[in-house]
């Protein structure tokens, strides 16, 4: 973290560079085969988009099995170990958990959005006022309350739909957006649809002053 004159800066997502999930096991502890996924027992990983076995998808401290294989071990917003709903198919991707930004005493948020290696990947910022942090990798469920947030390109006032995200096609962007929602309790992001490119976010919060 680094702070200026009127904000905190994050790294909410270090170069972060997505792996593909090959499968997943029907236990507690759900074995997740990703290769070369390189984690290491203690790191915290978020899943997104796994089919079948969708109880992986979450935000998890992880042990490492192999350099191909880790198990969930406890989920970082419930504390619970994961429990197989069946095996998992060759779908979603794993990466290093983003940082979950507690906002509510701020009243705005920017994010700079860079990425490169022709990224192909969508990028979703989500946001809670739930009292205790959901896990923004899991389903929205009444327990688990959170949305998509819709940004503004701070260069020309465009609008990203929360529901959509950045979207990126082989293409890389340098972009500084204002998140349009103010007094949040929560806020993260999560990636979908990955299969190229490294992906860094930059979040910083502002106060009233």
């Amino acid at each position: 973290m680094t702070s200026n004159a009127n904000g905190y800066t994050y790294k909410t997502l270090d170069n972060v560079t997505p792996v593909a999930i090959t499968s997943s096991t029907n236990a507690s502890p759900i074995v997740v085969t990703a290769t070369s996924h390189g984690f290491e027992t203690g790191d915290q990983v978020q899943i997104t988009q796994h089919e079948v076995n969708t109880a992986a998808n979450g935000t998890w401290e992880v042990t490492k099995v192999t350099d191909n294989t880790f198990s969930l071990t406890k989920n970082l917003a419930s504390n619970t170990i994961s429990t197989g709903n069946g095996v998992g198919a060759n779908t979603g991707q794993c990466y290093k958990a983003p940082k979950v930004l507690f906002a509510e005493d701020f009243k705005s948020v920017q994010h700079a959005v860079n990425t490169t290696s022709s990224a192909n990947v969508k990028v979703l910022f989500v946001a809670s006022n739930d009292e205790e942090m959901p896990d923004f990798a899991q389903t929205v469920s009444k327990d688990n309350s959170y949305d998509g947030i819709q940004l503004i390109e701070s260069q020309d006032g465009d609008f990203v739909d929360g529901n959509t995200g950045i979207v990126l096609s082989g293409t890389d962007i340098n972009t500084i957006y204002e998140q349009n929602r103010n007094k949040s309790r929560w806020i993260s992001v999560k990636i979908e649809d990955y299969t190229a490119g490294t992906v860094d976010i930059k979040s910083t919060l502002y106060s009233n002053d």
